[in-house]
């Protein structure tokens, strides 16, 4: 329905009135289905659901709430659609629960409230009611409710109107709160209502001027429904559509009245309002005046063939003079442009429960006769008292009449003979005549629950509280007094000579005191804080020291020699052994404290050392503080503490912080100290999941090469997504129509300015997903980049970085992460080797320098002895080869020497 803000007025759309009627023309194999509507919650800001159309529809049954008092709540809306009420929250203090119900998630929840609550009521009785009986139809269902509805049942329900045919109807609460178990019994033998027809009046053009503080009526004569067409003739009203059109400058400030020709007031539309006799207004108190009103919609644009619905008139006959009231309270006007009447019906009397159908000829008969009156005697009148005998109820009055009522009003029972008589005086509803039948009691009087008697005030062994309302519940049976049920909230315990549980340890009643406590005028008192047991709750009263202490100067003193412990079962001290500093026995595996140089395992034994897996920790209570060993962090095999690790399990890593992590599988990441899936639309990226390509609904990589299934709008073909939409245009997921991508994008993905390619000649910005033009010079702009000589449709400097400078640093950056992931003992065994490499590599570079240097000083020596050497001329030749080999040898060895001849030979 549209908001609850007073401000609107709005009504199905075409679909939802198509979905209303074929509801109800097919639903339930021709049944109809029953459309139960909440009356809408806009009390607090004025609202009305005579505004709200889903209200307004004749196929609807709006419900209205009531609070667990009867009270009206803070947020109820008034009509004159309303049909009837359930119950629903109170009001916003807390003094008025609110409805249990359940939740999302498969969960509870105490805080549902609103109409919104008592809607689910009203569909939940009327599910019980069609378990009764699966025949009834839609309108079976509406007419059940109104007879069965107890407008008394509701104390805040004063200002309800009667029409002509008996019924009390409210605008807050329609005819009053539903009752499931008189409806199941309606249902049980109910025999359908005639069908309904409908009948309409003429368009009355009044074309009425309302001034300021002005009222007006306009009247049709509707005689249409005694039409000789049985499709046509309705003479017992079921609902009544008022269609209006008015133009007014405020139209908060506007009021409507309708007039039955029975003289029925129903007021289809309230508005804040001051008493005025002038403008035919009667203001219960001023909470209704100010109640009813609209004072949030200043709209001029008025009603255009509105219609408002009433059942404040059912079981009347439509036959006669029809008259609308319309009243201006502002200072502005208005105009009564045009209306027509509706009136859905029956032709026959429609009720014949538990009982077979009137004859057709006697139905005439039973027109003026209320609906309670047994239909087959006569005379009867319109009243409830006007009758021979009752349909159903009767009570008897004091004059010595009686009164015919659908059901046994509060305060009176149903006696076999279908008479209703009075309860016990105490009583407000009861089962019969006792004064331990009460099912309700009166007004400052409280119901035992379990003898169902009504007392002023609640006896012993009972207790009542804000919860229990007038309820007094019994105490736990320990109890003599209590504060509630269970047995540790006793306020006193019964303590005549035989009660079992005569004394009270804290609010709980005992045989005799626990140990720890002392008896004290039916009491059991707290001892003081190092007795174990005493006689009062002086410190010197002890009897028996609590463990760790000892007895001295007549009190608990804490114990300072050799270690002892106190056996629970004999309460006699025992030694220690000799290793346990405190124990709780004298083995060595029962220590509870070690020395200062010792540490106490995680088995009780006092050791040196904490075994592999274990680190040591100092603990502290209010008698010792020692050294415990404790277990290191799950995957830890070796640690200091427990953030600080040393070694880890074969399937975890160390990293910065010490800790060590899980070694997650492919497809997970690492949240906090567990391995955890990527969800839907993420890939796994080693420590974290990284978002897939946005065409992507599922994916193995960033890529959109990487995609595994496709996004809505595109579909795999050859292992890519492909568009559905053709080029330049978009898959819009909220409309889910193919739209235009921006300007310049030839391919482009939600919401249409992400680019994915460029019309020529433009290039893409893959940073912004932007088409740009080409720069015609070296500068660039927002509005321009960079492209290659080639175009291949990509932006280029400065948008896009340049590659070795990314390949300068990503080296250095993959060897740092790589050496961080390493434990420390693995990074100082690195160290070493590099730095011992660096050594041996140093050592060789240096061996190679002189040993270069060794070679060039010889060589220096041996040029400077070839420059002293002289050379003779054999002057006869000779062929021994020992000396040829020599010469050889010699000029071998010198041939990088040169030799000069001088003239002389030499």
């Amino acid at each position: 329905g549209p908001d609850d803000n007073g401000l609107v007025v709005d009504g199905p759309g075409r679909l939802a009135k198509k979905a209303f009627e074929d509801g109800v023309r097919k639903g339930r194999n021709g049944k109809g289905s029953i459309f139960i509507w909440a009356s809408g919650n806009g009390g607090r800001q004025f609202d009305s659901c005579a505004c709200d159309g889903y209200i307004n529809s004749i196929y609807t049954i709006a419900i209205s709430a009531t609070t667990e008092r009867g009270e009206k709540p803070w947020y109820l809306e008034a009509c004159s659609a309303t049909l009837a009420s359930a119950y629903s929250s109170g009001n916003m203090n807390g003094a008025e629960n609110d409805i249990i119900t359940t939740d999302l998630r498969h969960e509870c929840t105490e805080r549902h409230t609103g109409t919104s609550a008592a809607a689910p009521l009203a569909a939940a009785i009327i599910a019980l009611m069609l378990e009764a009986n699966p025949n009834l139809t839609w309108r079976d269902v509406m007419h059940i409710v109104i007879l069965s509805a107890r407008p008394s049942a509701i104390p805040s329900n004063t200002d309800y109107i009667k029409n002509a045919a008996g019924f009390n109807i409210s605008s807050k609460f329609g005819f009053g709160l539903m009752d499931a178990g008189l409806m199941t019994w309606y249902a049980e033998k109910w025999i359908n209502v005639p069908p309904m027809v409908s009948c309409s009046s003429a368009q009355i053009e009044s074309n009425l001027f309302l001034g300021p503080s002005q009222t007006k009526f306009s009247e049709l004569n509707l005689m249409n429904c005694k039409s000789s067409d049985p499709t046509q003739e309705a003479n017992y009203i079921e609902q009544v559509q008022i269609f209006v059109s008015l133009s007014a400058d405020r139209r908060g400030d506007i009021e409507l009245y309708l007039y039955s020709p029975s003289g029925t007031k129903s007021q289809l539309l309230p508005v804040k309002r001051k008493r005025d006799t002038n403008l035919h207004i009667n203001c219960i108190n001023i909470f209704l005046c100010l109640f009813q009103r609209r004072q949030k919609d200043a709209s001029n644009k008025g009603f255009q063939d509105w219609a408002f619905l009433t059942v404040q008139l059912w079981g009347e006959s439509p036959h006669g003079l029809w008259k609308i009231e319309a009243v201006n309270v502002g200072p502005g006007s208005a105009r009564l442009q045009s209306w027509r009447l509706v009136v859905h019906g029956t032709k026959d009397y429609p009720w014949s429960t538990r009982s077979a159908s009137p004859s057709k000829s006697s139905d005439s008969k039973f027109h003026s006769c209320h609906p309670e009156c047994k239909p087959d005697l006569q005379p009867c009148g319109p009243s409830e008292i006007d009758c021979l005998d009752c349909r159903h109820f009767k009570k008897i009055l004091e004059n010595g009449k009686f009164q015919c009522l659908s059901v046994c009003p509060d305060g009176t029972y149903l006696a076999s003979n279908t008479t209703c008589l009075p309860c016990h005086a105490n009583c407000a509803a009861c089962s019969n005549l006792s004064d331990t039948s009460c099912i309700n009691c009166k007004s400052d009087n409280y119901l035992v629950h379990d003898t169902m008697a009504c007392v002023q005030m609640c006896p012993s062994a009972y207790y009542t509280g804000i919860q229990l309302k007038q309820y007094c519940q019994s105490c736990d049976s320990r109890c003599l007094t209590c504060s509630g049920s269970r047995s540790d909230q006793c306020t006193s315990c019964n303590q005549t000579e035989n009660s079992e549980y005569p004394m009270v340890q804290q609010h709980s009643c005992v045989k005799t005191c626990s140990p720890g406590y002392f008896p004290s005028s039916n009491s059991c008192i707290l001892c003081y804080d190092t007795c174990a047991s005493c006689t009062s709750a002086d410190e010197n009263t002890c009897t028996e020291c609590k463990l760790g202490y000892i007895f001295e100067n007549d009190k608990c003193q804490k114990y300072t020699g050799k270690p002892f412990y106190i056996d629970p079962k004999t309460h006699k001290s025992h030694l220690c052994h000799s290793s346990c500093l405190f124990c709780n026995g004298s083995k060595p595996n029962q220590c509870i404290a070690c020395d200062t140089i010792k540490l106490l395992s995680i088995d009780g034994y006092c050791v040196d050392d904490c075994p592999t897996g274990y680190y040591s920790e100092q603990y502290s209570t209010a008698s010792y503080t020692t050294s415990i060993c404790k277990r290191c962090p799950l995957g830890c095999l070796n640690c200091i503490d427990n953030s600080n690790c040393n070694q880890c399990d074969w399937n975890y890593v160390m990293k910065n912080d010490d800790r060590c992590y899980p070694m997650c599988k492919a497809g997970q990441y690492l949240s906090g100290t567990d391995c955890q899936e990527c969800p839907d639309n993420y890939y796994s990226d080693g420590s974290k999941c990284e978002l897939c390509h946005p065409i992507c609904d599922s994916c193995t990589g960033p890529s959109e090469l990487d995609c595994k299934t496709c996004t809505i709008g595109f579909s795999m073909i050859n292992k890519k997504c492909n568009s559905n939409c053709l080029n330049e245009a978009y898959y819009d997921k909220v409309d889910n129509i193919c739209k235009l991508c921006s300007e310049n994008c030839l391919q482009c993905l939600h919401p249409g300015t992400y680019c994915r390619d460029c019309v020529y000649p433009m290039a893409l910005d893959m940073l912004t997903h932007r088409c740009l033009s080409c720069c015609l010079t070296n500068k660039t702009d927002e509005n321009c980049c960079q492209c290659s000589q080639s175009h291949d449709g990509f932006c280029l400097h400065p948008l896009v970085k340049p590659e070795t400078s990314k390949d300068s640093t990503s080296w250095l950056a993959k060897i740092q992460n790589k050496f961080r992931t390493l434990d420390r003992k693995r990074q100082t065994i690195l160290l070493i080797c590099l730095c011992i490499s660096t050594f041996i590599s140093a050592s060789c570079v240096i061996s190679l320098v002189c040993y270069a240097q060794v070679n060039r000083s010889r060589l220096k020596r041996l040029r400077q002895l070839s420059s002293n050497v002289q050379y003779k001329i054999l002057n006869s030749n000779d062929d021994i080869d020992e000396g040829e080999d020599e010469l050889y040898e010699s000029s071998s060895f010198l041939s990088n020497v040169s030799i000069t001849t001088t003239n002389n030979g030499t």
